[in-house]
């Protein structure tokens, strides 16, 4: 007696079903997400957040200013995390710096690094944008140094600050 009721429940809900896809209220609907939008989120155990805006005032330098933010995204069809830096120079003199290291994650091996400098002058802002592949924390510190030929030396900095 009971699975008489259980299939008769059943073939009912069946032929609803049925009927409720045949109407043409159905071609109505949204389509169902394509997998190209899902191929752009961040891999597996990395979080797709949106920018996450950051400052380096606490440093120590009266020289320089320095905030931004970090975000992931897609190059070359690769995950790569960015971060959007910007520097003010607040004195004349030594050029105002922020330098960056972004540590590799589980199975990479090499560390990037990158500096942003202000070479414009006093009460200038200078942008720019630096990206790694790797997954592991960021770590960034406000900097003072001057050009030369094979590259930029930093003659004072702040401590390092991590973000995740």
């Amino acid at each position: 007696m009971r699975r008489l009721a259980i299939t008769a429940i059943t073939t009912g809900a069946l032929i609803t079903g049925l009927a409720a896809t045949t109407t043409p209220a159905m071609a109505d609907t949204k389509p169902l997400p394509v997998l190209e939008q899902v191929a752009e989120q961040a891999p597996t155990g990395v979080s797709a957040k949106k920018a996450t805006n950051f400052t380096l005032y606490k440093s120590g330098l009266k020289a320089t200013q320095a905030w931004g933010s970090y975000w992931w995204g897609k190059k070359n069809n690769r995950t790569v995390r960015y971060v959007k830096i910007y520097v003010k120079d607040l004195k004349k003199g030594r050029q105002s710096c922020v330098h960056v290291r972004v540590l590799p994650g589980k199975g990479q091996k090499a560390r990037h690094e990158g500096i942003v400098f202000n070479h414009r002058g006093k009460g200038t802002t200078t942008k720019n944008t630096v990206y790694s592949p790797n997954r592991g924390r960021i770590y960034m510190r406000e900097c003072e140094g001057y050009n030369t030929k094979r590259g930029f030396k930093i003659t004072a900095a702040g401590s390092w600050r991590w973000f995740s």
